[in-house]
């Protein structure tokens, strides 16, 4: 039996390391071991003295559990910031929500961001059985985050690329909770937006989550899924400001 096994790790390692060109570029790069294939990279942990070292604010950014990769923030128009790699991957994001990518072996853009920040969804006016509107925050009540309440229903327009898929509905359904994350070495209480989307026309349907500070309100760290072709994104934001 456990030269089955045996067997059958040696067949998933070539299989994997024959395929790397379907990765994402961050993700296919650098194996240092068979044993980095099989059970993934070790994190890389942003401590204080790291976070230091940097000059401008940026981003770790590690699909799954592949290697990590510091994006540098490179620009800044309206509200949306721009976040650059040394490979020439790009992440364009508003308030720590992706909304476009370049350089990745699969990229998409949402053509129409309905929620410019996962903050503007924090009040909502919502209908308790039909008796009175009133104002509350997704992170302090989320009873009213049925799927059945269209309110909370949104529609984005997105363009995925490597297969090519344009103009695509992207429905967004919002709720909301309580976590803590570790940070810079310490343990900080964030608000969690999470957010459920549903692309109809290929039948693909993830969560992200975006993980808010208590008091400001920016996103300290996110975990999105950019593209059917791609696995999860973790996300760390890194500001210098």
């Amino acid at each position: 039996m456990i030269g089955v096994i045996s067997m059958i790790r040696i067949l998933f390692v070539i299989l994997f390391l024959t395929s790397c060109n379907n990765l994402p570029i961050a993700y296919a790069q650098n194996f240092s071991s068979v044993n980095n294939v099989i059970f993934g990279f070790p994190d890389y942990e942003i401590t204080p003295e790291i976070y230091e070292e940097y000059e401008f604010s940026f981003i770790k950014v590690r699909f799954n559990r592949g290697p990590h990769s510091i994006l540098i923030l490179s620009f800044v128009k309206d509200d949306t910031f721009e976040w650059a790699g040394l490979d020439g991957v790009k992440l364009f994001t508003q308030n720590g929500r992706v909304i476009k990518t370049e350089g990745l072996t699969h990229n998409f853009e949402i053509m129409n961001p309905r929620f410019r920040s996962p903050e503007q969804v924090l009040a909502y006016k919502c209908d308790t059985h039909n008796k009175r509107n009133f104002i509350f925050s997704l992170f302090l009540k989320t009873d009213c985050l049925s799927p059945s309440l269209p309110a909370f229903t949104k529609i984005e327009k997105v363009n995925l690329f490597n297969p090519n898929l344009y103009s695509a509905s992207m429905l967004l359904r919002l709720e909301g909770s309580h976590k803590t994350i570790k940070r810079l070495g310490e343990k900080v209480e964030t608000k969690v937006l999470k957010e459920f989307i549903d692309i109809p026309s290929i039948s693909w349907k993830k969560g992200n989550a975006y993980y808010a500070d208590i008091d400001s309100g920016q996103i300290l760290q996110s975990e999105q899924f950019l593209h059917p072709r791609l696995p999860i994104a973790n996300i760390e934001f890194y500001y210098k400001y």
